[in-house]
């Protein structure tokens, strides 16, 4: 899909209506002195003139269809496709599998998968094109091998002579077939050998890679599932991503001449080879393309660089990482031009509304119900086109995620774009950024450097109105007195914030007894770890009644509520569903913009609340909780539980109609009789207008959770690892923790030659124990852990050395694989700081923005 911007010229008549029914409906403002947030008013740009186009143009580009990609293998494709709610299948393909020989091409292994995804359910593909990979690839390859053997050798095809498009890394080959710990090496006759990097500036290896391009643009135009293909991701460096190699080679490319302007340059170049062989004349997308744009090479920036290249030309941005929560994540608001927009999330930001954009997660960046629950919220909040899971459903698949996953297929790629389909209802969940940041793959004590402020939201959007009482405080059921170690505040108050002085992001003591007293706070394991079961209470949102606060304010997209029909046409029924905790005896209300004036919409039904129940995945009415005379306000009763109310609403007006032209609906947290009688405390808001009121009684099914039935096929081309590439894969059905300690000599945030630190204390704690001490060059390496446990890794370094950076102790979920976690020090009399933009590509280090990259689990 792609999304176009077009003109709306709207002028809103504001007038302030007479108060009709419950006397908690009057406007009157908090006696306070705060003052009220601007709302921002945005102007877009003309609709584009459609007339005389080629004919690609009289369509939208061939598949594209937005929603849930689930990456498959070669005779491995998860089916059914409709029991993960997914749309497409993608998978990467390395350019030497596809281009064996000078003008030759073997599309046979490509068309078996499409054909195999399609039988599957798969109605949209995806593709991804890979020219080099990292360093532990299997033996006897190496990464460059990811590019025909024909193109390395170059014009005279012979390896070895001085015109090949390879050239050997000053860093030599580390797969040491003696270590006992990396039994994948024991075949491996090139340590200490040559590694060869790709010669990107390279013209043989360039011209080559452009014939390539256009061979695959011509096989999937005139392919008999050319109306399924839905992107072709852009192969420029490392796994296909914007990165050329691994951190410990960039000095070599750097002496053979790759400078950070040279490495834009080349990825700018290769955008233009793909817009070439996949574009129309006008620059329309035949074939969407997308450009991989989270890793970098020397600076950050490269990421704001690419990114506005990429969208200029109508090229799709994928960012591969979605996790609940994360800081240096959003920096188009840093004044520093080093930093400035250059944040994980920036360019889905800036762009979303002119190209595609697609996020990309693993099961280890997502393991608990809880983290997935609101990882799909936080891609939602950036308005995603692609969601595409990565060995996820593998171990991941369970009623709960099935549920989520449900919920987020039906919004991504969903808005009021042109070309866009319009989503079944508009939503905000309550929260706030919290510090630290507890994932079940990494912890960061300090959290504060640029994350995700306010609540995640889908053309639903919470004002926060001082002057209306509108502020609400974020608020969560972790940390307190009995975990002091954990959350310790909300919101971002660190250098160049914005909001560290607004009560409805900052929040210095978020702890609320009252949401743990819900019982659902299930930590896994030990105090450094995430939540695990689905928590409306891992962060939510309080009124905070004892300052005169006591509404929360809501104004839905007025693109949502078409006004083209005539105003008796334009009357809108609407379902509201509404998450809070029943805590205490008191009464709250919902107050919506109704066609005579401001209303109290009435009580449908009121249940105990689920993860399907909450997200009102259905769509039709409760069946259960039904109130046998409809009442226009919800009366608690103390339980302690989260509740799902559910609000009908026959004579909704929703353009802007209430608190002086500034909402639509809001929450009102003071009695039927306008008393402040309690605070509330609130998880999730949907608002879903509807033609009529579906009253059904469901057939009762099975809980639908498939069983993956995936079987690893071995393949000729070698799989990619997750960043950091120092470490191999493992033997399936072995978990293994495998690292480096080091100390960062050249501030690079990764374990260079050199700066391994040797007899570091290295333990984990768990079904079974092991302690071992860091080798010559600051390697350890604790195999034969039992998947699907949960193990404690902790490390003391030796004399001269401060703690680890950032934790000294980490909770790891093992899986059929390898776990990769570096210890970084400081020596004990450094007194620098690491700069807040390295100069070279952080790989580890959970505070740098580098741990954006390339995080791949392909075992």
């Amino acid at each position: 899909m792609r999304k176009k911007v077009i003109l709306l010229f709207a002028t809103t008549l504001l007038v302030l209506i007479a108060v009709t029914g419950p006397n908690a409906l009057a406007a009157d403002p908090a006696n306070n002195n705060h003052t009220a947030e601007t709302l921002n008013q945005s102007v877009e740009p003309p609709t584009p003139d459609l007339s005389a186009l080629s004919p690609d143009r009289l369509i939208p580009p061939a598949g594209g269809k937005p929603g849930l990609y689930i990456e498959t293998g070669l005779f491995n494709v998860l089916s059914p496709a409709q029991d993960y709610f997914a749309v497409g299948s993608f998978k990467i393909w390395e350019w030497s599998s596809l281009n064996p020989g000078p003008g030759s091409y073997d599309w046979d292994k490509l068309d078996t998968w499409i054909q195999q995804s399609v039988d599957a359910g798969y109605t949209n593909i995806g593709i991804t094109i890979m020219t080099y990979t990292g360093r532990f690839v299997g033996c006897p390859l190496q990464g460059v091998d990811m590019m025909p053997q024909w193109v390395q050798n170059g014009p005279d095809n012979v390896w070895g002579t001085e015109d090949d498009s390879v050239f050997a890394s000053d860093y030599p080959d580390q797969r040491d077939p003696d270590r006992e710990d990396r039994p994948q090496w024991a075949n491996c006759t090139n340590f200490e050998g040559p590694w060869y990097l790709p010669d990107y500036l390279d013209s043989w290896y360039n011209q080559s890679y452009k014939t390539f391009v256009n061979a695959l643009a011509s096989h999937l135009f005139n392919h008999p599932h050319r109306d399924k293909i839905s992107f072709v991701a852009v192969g420029t460096g490392k796994d296909g991503e914007n990165k050329p190699a691994d951190n410990e080679d960039d000095p070599s490319l750097q002496a053979h001449g790759l400078s950070q302007t040279e490495w834009v340059q080349h990825v700018q170049e290769v955008i233009d080879e793909y817009t070439g062989a996949f574009y129309d004349g006008s620059g329309f997308p035949r074939i969407q393309l997308l450009t991989q744009n989270v890793p970098f090479y020397l600076s950050a920036t490269e990421r704001r660089d690419i990114g506005a290249y990429a969208a200029a030309r109508n090229v799709g941005i994928s960012l591969n990482n979605i996790t609940a929560d994360f800081d240096t994540v959003e920096l188009c608001g840093n004044p520093s031009p080093t930093r400035n927009c250059t944040g994980f999330y920036d360019q889905a930001r800036q762009y979303n509304k002119s190209v595609p954009i697609a996020l990309e997660s693993y099961d280890y960046m997502m393991r608990t119900p809880n983290e997935f629950y609101w990882a799909m919220a936080r891609a939602l909040d950036v308005k995603v086109d692609y969601i595409r899971l990565s060995h996820f459903w593998d171990t991941q698949t369970n009623e709960i995620n099935l549920a989520t996953a449900e919920w987020a297929s039906k919004y991504a790629g969903k808005g009021f774009q042109v070309g866009d389909t319009e989503p079944p209802s508009v939503w905000s969940r309550m929260r706030e950024h919290k510090d630290p940041c507890f994932l079940t793959y990494a912890t960061l004590p300090t959290c504060n450097d640029w994350p995700t402020i306010g609540n995640y939201e889908f053309y639903l959007n919470q004002l926060h109105l001082p002057e209306y009482a509108g502020i609400t405080i974020p608020v969560t059921d972790d940390g307190g007195p009995t975990a002091p170690d954990r959350v310790k505040k909300t919101g971002f108050d660190g250098a160049g914030s914005t909001v560290a002085n607004k009560r409805w992001h900052t929040n210095y003591s978020p702890h609320d007894p009252a949401l743990k007293d819900a019982g659902l706070l299930e930590i896994v394991g030990n105090p450094w770890r995430a939540q695990n079961q689905v928590d409306p209470g891992w962060v939510a949102r309080r009124s905070d009644q004892a300052t005169g606060h006591y509404r929360f304010i809501f104004d839905a997209a007025d693109r949502y509520f078409d006004r083209s029909q005539p105003p008796a046409e334009s009357t809108f029924k609407a379902i509201v569903t509404i998450t809070y905790l029943d805590k205490g005896s008191d009464q709250w209300l919902l107050a919506y913009d109704a066609v005579g004036g401001p209303k109290a919409a009435k009580v449908y039904a009121i249940n105990d609340w689920t993860v399907r129940r909450g997200l009102a995945v259905d769509e039709f009415l409760p069946v259960d909780g039904v109130l046998q005379t409809p009442i226009d306000y919800i009366q608690k009763t103390n339980t302690g539980k989260w509740k799902t109310a559910t609000f009908l609403i026959e004579d909704g007006n929703f353009n802007n109609g209430l608190l002086s032209g500034k909402a639509d609906l809001y929450i009102d947290t003071r009695s039927k009789d306008g008393k402040l009688d309690g605070d509330e405390w609130i998880h999730h808001v949907d608002l879903r207008k509807v033609d009529e009121f579906i009253e059904v009684t469901p057939t009762p099914t099975p809980t639908r959770t498939p069983t993956p039935s995936i079987t690893p096929t071995p393949m000729a081309s070698p799989t990619q690892t997750p960043t950091p590439t120092k470490t191999p894969t493992v033997t399936p059905s072995v978990g293994a923790i495998t690292g480096f300690v080091y100390v960062d000599l050249n501030g690079n945030s990764a374990p260079d030659t050199g700066e391994g630190i040797p007899g570091a204390q290295l333990s984990v704690v768990g079904p079974n124990s092991f302690q071992t001490t860091s080798g010559a060059d600051g390697a350890y390496h604790f195999p034969g852990l039992q998947p699907g446990q949960t193990y404690v890794l902790s490390e003391t370094p030796p004399p001269g050395y401060g703690e680890a950076i950032p934790v000294s102790s980490i909770a790891v979920p093992v899986s059929n694989g390898t776990f990769n976690w570096h210890f970084r020090h400081e020596p004990v009399a450094a007194t620098a700081t690491p700069t807040a933009t390295p100069t070279s590509t952080p790989v580890t280090g959970p505070t740098d923005p580098g741990l954006f990259l390339p995080m791949m689990l392909r075992n």
